[in-house]
């Protein structure tokens, strides 16, 4: 509660999302019990969006910046000097909150005093308004300065004396919430918990009915009120931590959590034959789907079409009918009566998701039922297609809400298919478009294949260039570079300049040689700055440039013999490593780098590939023929020697992606030693001919000074 305290304190201040710390996996285990839907916190916010967009007469992106700019003016505007004024001190208290949030920098004694003073005169100005237009403002700064004063018996006086009278609002209830905590703070847990509940203020109630959370707290509620609202929360809770306790921990403490789980099972149970309840649908679907988080899909099938029969508020009923799908989908065949059903109750969650929310308690019931179920049985078909094609809606509440590119499992494992396996997927979306327009398709598969009908394109996200690109670029990374070729002139230059890789493609170049000049070093951009999103100054698509060069490098190096097939190799070897997931141009073969990478089991290792070469140009240069016959061939053969050790290093090792100074961690990779060994002898004997890259570079210097 004291989290929301500290919310509804500031309830005018502009909200901000969390950024985590470290890499995520993503979520579909969503939570299946949510008795209160959106309530609390996030409808005091958008109800508060609402009236000041009424107010002001504007649609604001945020009408709670620092300084309440579109407010204040719109009421300035107005002539509205109470209205202003509130303003005016709105930011004072949020000020003073602020700076009582800081727990780094402690407030100086001249800082104290301006906060006191300020706190003083708007509690004072607060009082003193009790007529007018901004009666509710000025009351719920009045609760507010009091909270902050911690005088919760005197909020409870201004609650009966004042706020209770208001007009109906959201500066009412915020009101309410406020009294509530006084009532908390005075010792009326139950009263207190009653107004959470009814606001569907999850967090406040979390906290306020600390106590109770286990099956024993929830008895002695229960006792005192079969029909208390808190058990609403105390219900959904228990359910959703069994479900954490399944989803999430090893077998062991799965069986030393059932005991607790089968004893709710047993007191619902007694609580729905007492027949005390009003609402005794939200008990059956809590055993309900407690039995289907312990592997029960068709007996919670059953009990949750029982909840659906029994009484309960509308959002209860809800969730017995999301259980229900969720039992259905899990523990049925796939026959004509399944995708008829399931496909029926996936319109029924769509009609409940507006058009703008991809995040609400039916989106994420949609999501959990078609990534857990739907996409697996599509598996257990033998359908990899339509599994894949399910993935890919999996964050598409609507077909014009979303994004495919924020799916990011769906990229990933469409990227992890093989060019040839791409093309056939693009068939089996059009085929299936066909069948959908024929009326061939059964119900689920025309369901699915809605997200993927578009004029002139593959599917309503993706179109023509979107596959043309991904295609050529897979070809690209299997080296059937003549084949890519075919897709990737097909893609606009405007398409790959508003790509995110093309940063990258307009400021590196494939032609240089990584070993010799280095990571070639891009200042990076902010996060989430404008520039990311500016088209890029791209002159050709390095992709086509790419495949163009190998192409004609390939044919020379076919027909080449002695050092000129040599020179060709090595220039083989400098393209085909800076392409690879090693190089500076990694964005040829990849949508995506990591300091972690290697080559992947579905493309060509273009770092192996170059080692090859390599391999085979100091092989070239190093024969009597071209010893004898060129007085450069050691020059080249120890610039080669040193190009294959850098690459070997970067394979069996990875330690220079994050520069080193311990070199001796060469003698922990002993494929690595032996070509260091072989370099520094041959740059000592030959010291004419090694380039100054060479005889500069400071780790073979360091392996020099531990031999």
């Amino acid at each position: 509660m004291r989290k929301f305290i500290i919310c509804i304190s500031l309830m005018l201040s502009q909200a901000i999302g969390t950024w985590g710390c470290g890499p995520i996996g993503p979520v579909h285990n969503y939570y299946m019990m949510d008795v209160f839907g959106h309530g609390g916190q996030e409808a005091f916010y958008e109800r508060l969006q609402q009236y000041w967009r009424n107010y002001t007469g504007k649609q604001a992106e945020d009408y709670f910046d620092p300084q309440l700019t579109t407010i204040y003016k719109s009421a300035v505007r107005k002539n509205d000097r109470a209205m202003a004024e509130y303003i005016r001190l709105t930011k004072n208290y949020r000020s003073v909150c602020d700076a009582m949030k800081d727990r780094w920098n402690y407030p100086t004694k001249a800082e104290l005093l301006k906060m006191k003073r300020q706190m003083a005169e708007i509690k004072r100005k607060a009082l003193a308004y009790t007529h007018g237009s901004c009666l509710p403002q000025y009351t719920l700064l009045l609760m507010r300065s009091n909270m902050y004063y911690a005088e919760d018996v005197k909020n409870l006086t201004v609650w009966k004396s004042r706020a209770s009278k208001l007009p109906a609002g959201v500066y009412r209830d915020m009101c309410r919430n406020i009294y509530a905590r006084a009532l908390y703070k005075t010792g009326n847990r139950k009263g207190a918990a009653a107004i959470y509940a009814q606001q569907g203020d999850y967090e406040s109630l979390r906290w306020c009915v600390q106590n109770y959370w286990k099956l024993d707290g929830m008895k002695k509620i229960y006792a005192e009120d079969p029909n208390s609202p808190t058990l609403d929360f105390l219900v959904q809770n228990f359910v959703n931590s069994v479900q954490e306790n399944y989803d999430n921990y090893w077998e062991g403490e799965i069986q030393s959590y059932k005991p607790h789980a089968d004893a709710f099972v047993r007191f619902a149970n007694q609580v729905i034959r007492e027949n005390k309840s009003k609402v005794p649908a939200l008990w059956q679907e809590a055993i309900a789907m407690i039995h289907y988080l312990q592997g029960k899909p068709q007996l919670a099938l059953q009990e949750s079409e029982k909840a659906m029969q029994m009484k309960g508020t509308q959002m209860m009923l809800d969730n017995a009918r999301c259980i229900h799908l969720l039992s259905y989908s899990r523990c049925m065949n796939r026959d004509a009566k399944y995708s008829d059903v399931v496909t029926q109750e996936l319109a029924y969650l769509d009609s409940k998701i507006k058009d703008n929310d991809d995040d609400s308690y039916f989106c994420r019931v949609r999501h959990r039922i078609l990534y857990q179920n739907i996409v697996e049985h599509y598996r257990k078909a033998g359908d990899q297609y339509g599994a894949l094609a399910t993935l890919g809606i999996v964050l598409q509440p609507k077909p014009s809400v979303g994004s495919f590119y924020s799916n990011y499992e769906y990229e990933d494992k469409v990227d992890s298919l093989s060019a040839d396996q791409t093309l056939a997927y693009v068939d089996y979306i059009k085929q299936h478009n066909a069948h959908m327009k024929q009326g061939k398709d059964d119900a689920l598969t025309r369901y699915i294949m809605q997200w993927y009908v578009g004029k002139g394109s593959v599917d309503h996200y993706i179109d023509a260039n979107y596959f043309a690109d991904r295609i050529g670029t897979k070809y690209l990374r299997e080296g059937r570079f003549a084949e890519a070729l075919k897709f990737l002139e097909k893609v606009p230059l405007s398409y790959v300049a508003r790509q995110g890789l093309a940063y990258y493609m307009a400021r590196r170049s494939y032609n240089r040689d990584r070993w010799i000049v280095g990571r070639q070093v891009v200042k990076e951009r902010a996060p989430w700055s404008e520039e990311e999103y500016v088209e890029s100054s791209l002159k050709s698509n390095q992709k086509v440039d790419f495949c163009k060069d190998m192409l004609q490098l390939e044919s020379q190096y076919r027909l080449a013999k002695n050092e000129t097939r040599a020179d060709i190799a090595y220039q083989l070897a400098s393209r085909y490593y800076q392409a690879s997931c090693y190089g500076d141009c990694w964005y040829l073969t990849h949508y995506g780098w990591s300091c972690i990478d290697s080559a992947r089991s579905y493309e060509k290792d273009f770092a192996q590939t170059a080692l090859t070469y390599l391999v085979e140009a100091r092989r070239i240069y190093a024969s009597p023929e071209v010893m004898n016959a060129n007085h450069q061939a050691m020059r080249h053969q120890i610039a080669t020697l040193y190009a294959e050790t850098f690459v070997r290093m970067e394979i069996e090792s990875r330690v220079f992606h994050f520069y080193d100074e311990n070199i001796h961690v060469i003698a922990e990779y002993p494929a690595v030693k032996p070509y260091y060994t072989q370099l520094l002898a041959l740059t000592q004997q030959y010291r004419d001919d090694t380039e100054q890259y060479i005889t500069r570079c400071d780790i073979l210097k360091r392996f020099a000074t531990r031999q």
